[in-house]
């Protein structure tokens, strides 16, 4: 009883969720390149969520290794989301958001954050700011 009640609740949730995303936006947009809060919020939300994977990964990892490892192990995941971070702030961001290369790769124009600053949209996402 206690699962399907469960199954039912799950179920309800998921499709408000579905109903949610097919609403269009209330709000107009004045010109392609306004900063909209509602995408921004979004962006900021989704990487919210990717960084509380970290400790769930972290945990994970902990299961497997022996009662003596599990710190290292705790540690050893959180260093490697600091090391992305700052990687993807000196090189990544200018790579995947720069002007492209060949349509393949974006270039150097970005990196260390050059040149990119709050008010500035993104190249991709006219609505959603450079930096906030």
């Amino acid at each position: 009883m206690h699962v399907r009640r469960t199954t039912r609740t799950a179920l309800l949730a998921s499709s408000l969720a579905l109903c949610a995303l097919a609403i269009p936006s209330v709000a107009a947009q004045d010109s392609a390149s306004s900063i909209s809060a509602g995408d921004t919020a979004w962006i900021l939300t989704a990487s919210a969520l990717v960084m509380l994977m970290v400790p769930g990964l972290a945990l994970f990892y902990g299961g497997m290794v022996r009662h003596k490892n599990i710190v290292s192990t705790l540690l050893q995941c959180f260093l490697i989301l600091a090391v992305v971070s700052i990687q993807f702030a000196v090189i990544g961001y200018t790579l995947a958001f720069g002007p492209d290369i060949g349509g393949l790769i974006g270039g150097l124009d970005f990196a260390f954050l050059n040149g990119i600053g709050p008010n500035d949209a993104a190249p991709l996402a006219p609505t959603v700011p450079h930096l906030r």
